[in-house]
């Protein structure tokens, strides 16, 4: 009797660890990740409440909470990523989280009353992923590409496409060049002037 009691408590104990289980693969899909960040960008870009500066916080922070600065430092640096020092890659990942974020603000901020439409997506090999969207306003329509590589649970992105235009290969392409000439450092010099350029840039808007 005891032993079979104790057989049907191991049976409920596994029956739940399993169901445990179950629940925890059920990962967001790629389209909900982005949705879910897309729809948090909109929501502070529409709230008239909010000056500039609080929604630009809160706005970048749903940027960095689903960008892989990392991968993409990686990507954007290629085999200059393997050459560059602990502490150069570290520089070059913060200072270029701040050009993305900067870069990708720059392109969606206008936005507030248009619509964003989830045209599809491409899951490979379990782990990589494409997002199609598009902004459409009344007036054009602006395609927006999200790649996206898997991270536990989530979705993080590594890449955005808007019109066509890569932000990695925009950035690996000038990028290369100055390392070329002037080294990691060098680009690290031009990457912290750059910033306060855009940052002058947005005070004077």
């Amino acid at each position: 009797m005891v032993r079979l009691f104790l057989k049907q408590l191991i049976f409920i104990f596994v029956i739940a660890q399993f169901g445990l289980a179950v629940n925890s693969v059920q990962a967001s899909t790629p389209t909900e990740s982005m949705k879910k960040t897309i729809d948090e960008i909109l929501t502070v870009l529409r709230d008239k409440t909010l000056d500039v500066d609080v929604k630009k916080n809160k706005i970048t922070e749903s940027v960095e909470n689903r960008f892989n600065y990392k991968m993409m430092s990686q990507r954007t640096l290629g085999r200059d990523w393997k050459t560059a020092s602990k502490e150069q890659k570290k520089t070059f990942i913060d200072l270029y989280s701040q050009m993305l974020a900067r870069t990708y603000l720059k392109n969606i901020e206008n936005f507030s009353n248009e619509k964003v439409e989830f045209k599809g997506e491409t899951i490979k090999r379990d782990v990589f992923a494409v997002v199609e969207t598009e902004i459409v306003s009344s007036t054009k329509s602006i395609p927006v590409v999200y790649r996206l590589r898997k991270s536990g649970e989530d979705w993080m992105v590594y890449d955005v496409v808007i019109e066509g235009i890569s932000l990695i290969k925009n950035f690996k392409g000038s990028y290369g060049s100055i390392i070329d000439k002037e080294g990691i450092n060098g680009l690290i010099s031009k990457m912290k002037e750059k910033i306060k350029e855009m940052e002058a840039e947005k005070q004077a808007a």
